[in-house]
């Protein structure tokens, strides 16, 4: 019984984890603010061409095919952070080359998280299989993390300090707001 106990909030804190690590590419594909990272044209969502939390695409032409907030949203960000043309050129750059990076370990963390919700709501869950893609989840998260952290360090060569502090705060305001109320199960 207390083994139980344990893989249920083993369980629920692999999910409580999945659903917050989420936000993170969730936030990077929204498209209602400030996203430094949104996926460009042609980057492959977590379920493929297009999946979950996934906003429209945006062209490297950045023309007339981006959607009139995505203009407006490009606009602010290069505003509020004082972007020259060329950082915002390499930023586009770097934004590509980072979802290119993390589609696959999207997927994948997509993928995994799926199959956890769905031996946890078996009659009879197989615990050494929950445990296993526990820790297959946990590494897609620390993999995540890496590219994740990688990009920020590209940026920091485009960027200065007070742009980077400025883009860091706009992320934060941004997540606040959004994740503002909701539940993360």
């Amino acid at each position: 019984m207390k083994t139980r106990v344990t893989m249920k909030r083993i369980i629920m804190t692999a999910l409580l984890a999945g659903a917050l690590s989420t936000a993170g590419t969730v936030y990077a594909a929204d498209t209602t603010g400030f996203a430094p990272c949104n996926p460009p044209q042609g980057a492959p969502g977590p379920m493929g061409s297009s999946g979950p939390a996934m906003g429209p695409r945006m062209g490297s032409d950045m023309g007339s095919r981006m959607a009139p907030g995505m203009r407006s949203m490009r606009r602010n960000m290069k505003q509020m952070l004082g972007l020259s043309d060329k950082q915002e050129s390499r930023m586009l750059e770097l934004r590509q080359a980072f979802f290119r990076q993390s589609a696959a370990s999207r997927q994948e963390l997509f993928r995994l998280q799926h199959d956890l919700a769905s031996e946890s709501l078996q009659n009879r869950p197989d615990e050494r299989k929950l445990s296993a893609l526990v820790e297959q989840i946990g590494h897609q998260h620390a993999q995540l993390a890496a590219i994740e952290s990688r990009h920020l360090r590209e940026l920091t060569k485009v960027l200065s300090r007070k742009q980077i502090d400025t883009m860091l705060n706009m992320r934060e305001e941004f997540r606040a707001r959004h994740w503002k109320g909701k539940s993360a199960v």
